[in-house]
C-alpha cells in the first residue's frame, strides 16, 4: 500500500511541477506582451508621451497578471495555495497560447484530486 502512496505523490509533484512551468511561462508571455506593444509603437510616429499614455494601461494589467501567475511559486503547500492554483489554472483558460497544455493540466488536476493533496499533507512539492 506504502507504493500507490508514495506513486500518488509522485503523481502530484510531477503535476504540480508542469503547472508551475505553465505559471511561468503564462508571466513570460505578459511580460513579453509590454515589449511588443512598446517596440512596435515605438516607430508609430507617437510622441514620447502619447507612448507611454498608450502602453501604460497595457503594461500595469500584464505585470499585475504577471505577478499574480508568479506566486504560486513562492507559496508554500497550503490550501489557499492549492485553491489559488487551481483558479489561475481556470483562469488561464481564457489563453489561446496555452490552452492544449492548460487543458490537459486542469483535467489532471480534476482527476488526481490535487487540491486534496494540499489539505492533507505538506510536504508534496
Amino acid at each position: 500500500m506504502a507504493a500507490n502512496g508514495d506513486d500518488f505523490k509522485q503523481q502530484v509533484a510531477r503535476i504540480i511541477f508542469w503547472t508551475r512551468v505553465l505559471f511561468v511561462y503564462i508571466a513570460l508571455v505578459c511580460l513579453a506582451g509590454i515589449a511588443v506593444l512598446w517596440f512596435g509603437l515605438a516607430d508609430s510616429g507617437l510622441e514620447q508621451a502619447e507612448l507611454i499614455m498608450v502602453t501604460a494601461p497595457t503594461a500595469l494589467v500584464n505585470i499585475g497578471l504577471a505577478v499574480a501567475f508568479l506566486i504560486p511559486l513562492f507559496a508554500q503547500h497550503k490550501p489557499w495555495a492549492g485553491r489559488y492554483s487551481q483558479g489561475l489554472l481556470h483562469f488561464s483558460l481564457l489563453a489561446c497560447y496555452a490552452y492544449p497544455f492548460n487543458l490537459l493540466l486542469v483535467l489532471a488536476w480534476r482527476r488526481h484530486k490535487i487540491v486534496e493533496s494540499y489539505y492533507n499533507s505538506t510536504d508534496v512539492s
